[in-house]
């Protein structure tokens, strides 16, 4: 069908003024629910993600896995917008987009607002919540678009998973405004918080003294280089003599509670995670896999085979044995849906020439949180998520794959903040194989330099831990080997430095 803006009605006000009751009185967002939580939690967490929000014309996407906040996100910046930069009330507008049933009542919510509420010549910011919800929301953006409503105002859309950005990005191609004046693309992901950000909020010295020491990218950057040429910089030796105790202590904690805010606080006031946290998250999945087309059987079974295969390489064709899955490429399917959630990455081995993957070679999946991790493993086994979390965080196995995931994850978000995009990880962030089957965990690069990680959260590193890397050195020729992430051990080996995980991931 196609949309002519003319032929638009408007909007019920009432209805939009029940999701915006701050138009009647400005301190009614102190009753919202979502932001009452975050103003009352023991983890009030503001996403390092916030510094890339700049309020021009420009149309933005933010996506993210389920229940890590993006609505909660979505009422601070309004709370900002209202108490700090005293924006005018009427000219802030939220709306959750489950409610809306076409593109066409999208125009015409919208077009309600800009023509009979905001102020004319004042900058409108436009919230629209679970944008995924609604198929072909693109069309009714660029209806707007393309009849000038949307100049002066910031248009910021979530959603819970990415299939549909590079569907945005083709539809809205020349609409997205002011995308010359901000910081990286329009297109954002707000992930769990990460280490560093979870110890920042819960410990304010250890916050002030990261913001500091290490709040550009390029500082961060510089000592992440060194490490990986075997040199400890002097910033790593304070955090370890100074901090070493507490980051282990809260990294322990980080293990049981990924960085989802919801855990983290539930955690922080009760002394556990109640299993129903669990099993909503692994629900709302399962709904977004029944709404592509999928089978809750078949995810289930694709999930249960990556819990029994994570940490080793494998092929689609493996991942498929031992299910009642046919075909190879429904096994795919599923796991890329995963992926789109934002719940599990992929790496591939890397032709190091050519810095690209080999897609025909095995794939190494990873769960993108610890939360997700136990959630999913809590699911497949018919387990209490959280009693079943601490019992795995006891096995050595589970343990080590759990850190390697962690540390994944970690330098995705790394890689992306460095490109100051959201990267495709498959194609930025890889593992490594030798000819004598030796691994590296962990390969990318920080423009020209090879970052090579593997990653061995024990107690003792012998020098065979050390071969995928010296083997990786011969190939690359350069004059370092990488970094080896330890539990504890912090030392210069031989053109590699050994870091404890809490540390490494501190810097990142």
């Amino acid at each position: 069908m196609h949309l002519e803006y003319s032929t638009f009605r408007m909007a019920n006000l009432f209805d939009l003024e029940h999701w915006n009751p701050w138009w009647i009185s400005i301190d009614r967002i102190f009753d919202d629910a979502q932001f009452k939580i975050w103003k009352n939690s023991r983890f009030k967490w503001v996403p390092r993600i916030r510094g890339e929000i700049e309020f021009l014309d420009v149309i933005y996407t933010l996506r993210g896995p389920r229940r890590v906040g993006k609505t909660t996100f979505i009422k601070v910046l309004v709370y900002e917008l209202l108490f700090r930069h005293e924006v005018d009330p009427r000219c802030v507008f939220y709306y959750p987009c489950d409610l809306v049933d076409s593109p066409k009542q999208l125009v015409e919510i919208l077009r309600t607002f800009i023509e009979r509420v905001k102020p004319p010549s004042e900058r409108g910011y436009i919230f629209v919540d679970e944008v995924s919800m609604l198929r072909d929301w693109q069309r009714a953006v660029k209806v707007l678009a393309d009849a000038g409503m949307l100049r002066n105002c910031t248009l910021i859309l979530t959603g819970s998973h990415s299939m549909d950005v590079k569907k945005a990005s083709e539809t809205l191609a020349g609409r997205r405004g002011e995308v010359d004046k901000i910081k990286g693309a329009p297109d954002k992901i707000l992930y769990p918080a990460s280490f560093s950000e979870y110890v920042s909020t819960v410990d304010n010295e250890l916050g002030r003294f990261l913001r500091e020491n290490l709040s550009s990218i390029e500082k961060r950057c510089d000592v992440i280089l060194s490490l990986a040429k075997g040199e400890i910089p002097s910033i790593v030796e304070e955090l370890n003599i100074v901090y070493h105790g507490r980051l282990k202590s809260y990294f322990e904690r980080y293990m049981v509670t990924g960085g989802f805010p919801q855990c983290i606080h539930t955690f922080f006031d009760r002394g556990l995670i109640p299993n129903v946290m669990y099993r909503e998250y692994v629900d709302l999945v399962v709904r977004d896999v029944i709404r592509w087309g999928g089978r809750e059987s078949y995810l289930r079974q694709t999930v249960r085979r990556i819990c029994e295969t994570r940490g080793s390489r494998i092929s689609w064709d493996a991942l498929k044995n031992g299910t009642e899955i046919g075909d190879s490429r429904t096994v795919a399917w599923y796991t890329e849906i995963l992926k789109e959630n934002f719940a599990v990455g992929c790496t591939y081995q890397v032709d190091v020439e050519r810095k690209w993957p080999i897609y025909r070679k095995m794939k190494k999946i990873h769960f993108r949180d610890p939360f997700i991790s136990h959630a999913f493993t809590a699911w497949i086994r018919s387990e209490d998520g959280y009693t079943l979390s601490l019992k795995l965080l006891t096995e050595q196995q589970y343990l080590s794959a759990l850190v390697e995931d962690i540390v994944y994850d970690h330098v995705v978000r790394f890689i992306s903040e460095i490109k100051s995009y959201p990267v495709e990880e498959t194609e930025s962030v890889f593992h490594w194989v030798s000819k004598k089957g030796r691994e590296v965990d962990i390969v990318t690069w920080i423009g020209e330099n090879i970052l090579p990680i593997e990653v061995k959260y024990t107690d003792t590193i012998s020098r065979s831990d050390l071969y995928g890397l010296y083997d990786l050195n011969k190939v690359t020729k350069m004059n370092y080997c990488g970094i080896v992430i330890s539990k504890n051990i912090l030392k210069e080996n031989r053109m590699i430095a050994i870091v404890p995980a809490h540390i490494f991931l501190t810097l990142l």
